[in-house]
């Protein structure tokens, strides 16, 4: 599992980091269990996209869903350190209305 992510709990917030092999391995069901399982934690949820360079339409279908569950238990989805081409297509689909967006860990721990 740690090839295509791990999962790093902080106080407030379970930490998702994803590697590109994930996407680039088709490995979306295990994305979709894992942000479920995370959810259930009933914390914020940040994913980690640091190594990620590029998303597909089956990437943002797995992290509505996750938004969806997320926001059942009245918490927040944050994207980690997105690059500039996954941060544009987050703002072209507006999906910046549903999730939070930051530069890297440091503002979620501030």
């Amino acid at each position: 599992m740690q090839e295509y992510l791990t999962i790093r709990e902080l106080d407030k917030i379970v930490i998702v980091d994803i590697q590109e092999k994930l996407i680039e391995d088709d490995k979306y069901d295990l994305l979709l269990d894992t942000l479920a399982e995370v959810t259930e934690r009933k914390k914020n949820v940040g994913i980690n996209l640091k190594a990620i360079q590029h998303l597909n339409s089956r990437t943002i279908h797995v992290l509505l869903v996750a938004i969806k569950k997320i926001h059942h238990y009245s918490k927040e989805l944050y994207i980690i350190s997105p690059s500039e081409t996954v941060e544009a297509l987050f703002y072209m689909n507006n999906l910046d209305r549903i999730l939070f967006i930051v530069a890297n860990e440091k503002e979620l721990i501030d």
